[in-house]
Order: C-alpha cells, then structure tokens, then sequence
C-alpha cells in the first residue's frame, strides 16, 4: 500500500487553540513547523506527539510526566507500516478539545514580585 502523501495533523502553538493543518507526509514538513529537529512522545497507540527537544520557548505544555517547549505537532501513528498518519475527525475534535487552553507559563524569577 502506497505510503499517504497528505495527512491530518493538529498544531499547537503556544498560547493558542490547536490548528488542524493538512501537510505533505515528510519530515521536513514537521521540521519546518518546529522550526527544526524533533522528537516523538508516544500519545496513545494512534498517535504520537512531535516537539522540537532543543526549543527554547518559555511557555510549556504538560503531557503525563513530561514537560514540553513551545510549538507541538499531533500526529498519527500507522505502526503496521512504521509511518506516520492523518488524524481521523475523532481524534482531531478529541484532541482540539483536550488541547486547548493547556499552556503553562513558566515564570522567570524576575517575574516574581518580592
């Protein structure tokens, strides 16, 4: 079966409601949105979450145990041909929905008032 050349995916961006963006199925396309190298966090059995580990944004989201910087990507899992994969329309209202409104904002101690 021929790999999906467009997929589904979610964006979060710090700050902001997760967008649903259709891109091109490479890394490159993920790279760009991340604004470099990234890794994956293993969501559920369907899906995983791609974060750029060298960002240096303040603001951070929190995934189980795991604290991440900035932008997020939310993507799906295909892992019978080891490849990514759209989002189905459950998963993207699922995840627009559990998604938004989930920043931290990380406070600088300068920012504390003494």
């Amino acid at each position: 079966m021929p790999k999906n050349l467009y997929i589904s995916i979610l964006v979060k961006e710090p700050n902001k409601n997760p967008k649903h963006k259709r891109i091109r199925n490479t890394l490159e396309e993920i790279e760009i949105i991340l604004k470099g190298n990234f890794d994956l966090l293993r969501y559920d059995n369907e899906s995983f979450i791609a974060y750029n580990y060298k960002s240096n944004s303040k603001c951070q989201i929190q995934i189980g145990n795991h604290i991440l910087n900035g932008t997020i990507v939310i993507i799906g899992n295909d892992e019978e041909r080891g490849d990514f994969t759209t989002l189905r329309k459950e998963q993207i209202k699922e995840f627009q929905k559990e998604f938004s409104n989930k920043d931290t904002k990380v406070i600088e101690k300068d920012d504390l008032e003494m």
